[in-house]
């Protein structure tokens, strides 16, 4: 039963810090016009990411599955990396366009 209600406030409070990242995008994207708008949905992605590992990780932490919690951390940074590939090759074109 203690795991269920653990899972519904999960769900909550995952669903509030959804709201509130579409909320941070919309201001974002009022504020940040000339910024690519691809560059913002990959950092609201990034975050979104690390916010629901972190959650998702203490569940299991809490319940007696840390292992699984670490794999989960691993394969979050992992994802975190890969997304960031386009941001590190436009500033190595971006390099090479100087040179």
């Amino acid at each position: 039963m203690g795991t269920c209600i653990s899972i519904a406030v999960c769900m909550c409070t995952a669903t509030m810090i959804f709201y509130g990242l579409i909320n941070i995008y919309l201001k974002l994207n009022t504020f940040a016009a000339d910024i690519n708008s691809s560059y913002i949905k990959l950092m609201i992605k990034i975050v979104t990411i690390s916010y629901i590992t972190e959650i998702s990780g203490g569940i299991c932490k809490e319940n007696g599955f840390g292992t699984l919690a670490s794999i989960m951390e691993i394969y979050a940074r992992i994802s975190v990396v890969g997304l960031c590939f386009p941001i590190v090759i436009n500033l190595v074109e971006i390099v090479n366009g100087c040179l």
